[in-house]
């Protein structure tokens, strides 16, 4: 039996190959990674589809590493902190920063005139405190 490893680590391609090899069907790695990347589950019992057999193998294999986000603190001008535990205890802080952008138009109508919003986000990450 190998050691435990986050099951966000492999491609597509490896579980796949690693199902096969335990007899599970090719098509259950499809399942897992839409659970991991739109289902946002911290535990493979989540994985309401799967069978009780492949949710005991993934558990005695992998292992789900989530970050959970501990604090939110919004400034004046905007810019959100996040601060972010880490499976392993460690902290960091996220922060998004909105410069909106205004951009005035006007419809066919000339008594309708109106003005469109559009954002342009980036985060940067460090193990600062908020």
């Amino acid at each position: 039996m190998q050691v435990s490893s986050d099951i966000r680590s492999l491609s597509i391609s490896n579980l796949e190959k690693i199902l096969l090899k335990e007899n599970f069907e090719k098509y259950r790695a499809s399942q897992i990674f839409d659970w991991l990347n739109k289902g946002n589950v911290r535990s493979f019992e989540e994985m309401k589809n799967l069978p009780k057999e492949l949710i005991h193998f993934l558990n005695s294999r992998f292992t789900i590493n989530s970050a959970v986000i501990k604090l939110i603190k919004k400034s004046t001008d905007g810019t959100v902190k996040f601060l972010i535990s880490l499976f392993d205890n460690n902290v960091i802080e996220a922060v998004l920063a909105l410069r909106i952008k205004r951009k005035r138009w006007q419809h066919n109508n000339p008594q309708i005139m109106g003005w469109e919003l559009s954002s342009s986000t980036f985060w940067r990450m460090d193990s600062h405190g908020l």
